[in-house]
């Protein structure tokens, strides 16, 4: 069984009979992080890979592990959330985009996914809120992140162990959430990194292996 992330269907999920065979005309189309057009078979409520036109194999994850994590990260996390049917055109095209630049060996691959899980967060409904007090609206003194009110929050509103928001770390978080583009947070990378991943599990009441399989890859 293969799960496919289509940009009209959403999570579809189908059968590909002997695709790991040897000389399989499926195999090269069933490998991990693939993107092509494929033609699907419906039978018994079903659907049967027929064929496949491929377009990008992304073969270059495999060559540093934790590029390839990275990338396994964010599939983790898209697998998590779409359901089966549901069409959603921006987390596909966020997701292109990061595979290119996991794929690329980005320098700071941290950054990166910080980047992403910020705007994965926004495509789900669950974007992060900067710049004005998240409860009150008012400006910012003695900032705190309140995951609990999806952003960032005046002293007077923040509950109890919030984290400090620096003005440093906010602009950085505001610069990766400009525009249609996915950018790296750059200059705090990794502060942004471990954020914007507490941001995820909380909001999404779960803890997700492939951040501590990530952390264990990194130096």
């Amino acid at each position: 069984m293969v799960t496919l992330f289509s940009r009209e269907h959403g999570r579809v999920s189908f059968a590909a009979r002997g695709a790991h065979r040897a000389g399989s005309p499926h195999l090269a189309s069933t490998t991990p992080f693939c993107l092509g057009e494929y033609l699907l078979q419906e039978r018994s409520g079903g659907y049967t890979l027929k064929g496949c036109t491929l377009d990008k194999t992304h073969y270059a994850l495999r060559e540093s592990p934790v590029h390839l994590s990275c990338a396994a990260l964010c599939a983790q996390l898209i697998l998590e959330e779409l359901q089966p049917g549901e069409a959603n055109a921006a987390l596909f095209s966020l997701f292109l985009q990061a595979l290119a630049y996991f794929e690329s060996h980005v320098e700071e691959p941290l950054g990166l996914v910080a980047g992403f899980l910020l705007r994965f967060a926004g495509a789900i409904g669950q974007g992060m809120r900067l710049g004005r007090c998240a409860v009150c609206g008012g400006p910012l003194r003695d900032a705190r992140f309140d995951f609990e009110q999806g952003g960032t929050v005046c002293a007077a509103h923040a509950a109890p162990g919030s984290p400090v928001a620096t003005k440093a770390l906010i602009l950085a978080l505001a610069a990766g959430m400009r525009g249609e583009r996915l950018l790296p947070v750059e200059g705090v990378g990794r502060k942004a990194y471990a954020l914007a991943k507490d941001y995820i599990e909380f909001r999404l009441e779960r803890r997700f292996p492939g951040f501590a399989y990530l952390e264990a890859l990194l130096p």
